[in-house]
């Protein structure tokens, strides 16, 4: 599993293609609520860079009256991996406004979509906003109680922020509980890998695992983002919590 970069995903461009095929409006169902912010100024950051400006018409999605994800250029860019990756049988963990999903759906290689999501409200809103798919199942389900399933690929996106440390035990027990799922992507790993590489450690990753990322870091070098890098200085942390996780 490699990622294709066929496309500047650093690029105003792509962001504006990409939040274009994107429809949904805004509504509201108990505590899960999607608003189109007319505008957004200031520090809007992108996937692993600080960045300053101004965007239009943001989709704004709320559990509880906090902020759990905005179509911004970092959720746009962050999901390029993914959205490239899916085919066949596809597992998600976390529902959200329903970008990812939305985005898979009209893949024709993606032959069936199961998502697991706690929240009813979410999963109502989601249901308000686009209806059924006949290869799209919804589970209000916990991802940490899934065992036993086989998918082709699998996405776990219910992380606030990026390089979240709690994800890798997450990762560690849902592959030991599902053997049979090969190819999987934890939201913003590319980020935690910038991190370890950013700390020296970068010899000692997976080889796998550069085979798989680097096409998207490399893209990320070589654009002019990289001068606008966000660094946080976690990368021995988190290195020694794949160590300790046992998945390196």
């Amino acid at each position: 599993m490699t990622a294709k970069t066929n496309v500047n995903i650093f690029s105003k461009e792509y962001y504006d293609q990409e939040k274009a095929k994107f429809e949904v409006q805004s509504g509201k169902v108990g505590k899960a609520e999607i608003e189109i912010v007319p505008k957004i100024s200031g520090r809007i950051d992108g996937y692993m860079y600080k960045d300053f400006g101004v965007l239009e018409n943001v989709p704004v999605f709320t559990i509880d009256g906090k902020l759990w994800m905005s179509l911004t250029p970092m959720e746009v860019q962050s999901h390029y991996f993914p959205i490239n990756a899916a085919t066949g049988r596809v597992g998600v963990a976390g529902l959200g406004m329903g970008y990812y999903v939305q985005q898979i759906l009209d893949k024709p290689d993606v032959e069936e979509v199961v998502v697991y999501e706690v929240d009813s409200d979410t999963i109502e809103l989601y249901k308000r906003n686009f209806g059924k798919h006949e290869k799209l199942a919804i589970l209000q389900k916990d991802f940490h109680d899934i065992k036993g399933e086989s998918f082709d690929f699998f996405y776990c996106d219910i992380y606030a922020t990026q390089c979240d440390s709690a994800a890798i035990p997450d990762m560690a027990g849902f592959l030991i509980k599902n053997p049979n799922v090969d190819h999987y992507h934890f939201w913003t790993f590319e980020a935690m890998l910038l991190e370890i590489m950013h700390a020296g450690l970068a010899t000692e990753l997976p080889h796998s695992w550069s085979e798989t990322y680097y096409p998207v870091l490399q893209q990320f070098f070589q654009s002019d983002k990289r001068k606008l890098a966000n660094i946080r200085g976690c990368g021995e942390e988190l290195y020694e919590a794949f160590v300790d996780a046992g998945l390196m």
